[in-house]
């Protein structure tokens, strides 16, 4: 009975939806809570790249500095917002600045 309890898809979006905050705890419940509701996939932004960086943010940016932070983030970003189905994505304010980042987000 393997996700016989998962939250199933009672929307669908074209396109993600972005909430764009300082990444804290009532960001991630307010997108964790959305995503839950709605069965929509969630997509934690700083999380993705702490999995695939191997680390916290705060430990891979001292050891390894925000220009490569930026780099896997922004591979993340470009991966989270052409999944499919389109779903929930939480992002730290600073994501945005790059207008790289900016320019994908309000594309797709």
């Amino acid at each position: 009975m393997e996700g016989y309890y998962d939250y199933h898809p009672t929307h669908h979006l074209e396109r993600p939806l972005i909430l764009v905050s300082f990444v804290n705890y009532l960001t991630r419940y307010v997108a964790h809570t959305l995503a839950a509701t709605t069965g929509l996939p969630l997509g934690l932004l700083d999380e993705l790249v702490e999995h695939q960086m191997g680390g916290s943010a705060h430990r891979v940016i001292e050891e390894q500095g925000l220009c490569v932070w930026r780099q896997y983030e922004k591979q993340e970003l470009i991966k989270i917002v052409r999944s499919r189905p389109a779903g929930v994505i939480a992002l730290g304010e600073g994501v945005l600045a790059d207008p790289d980042n900016m320019n994908l987000a309000l594309d797709k």
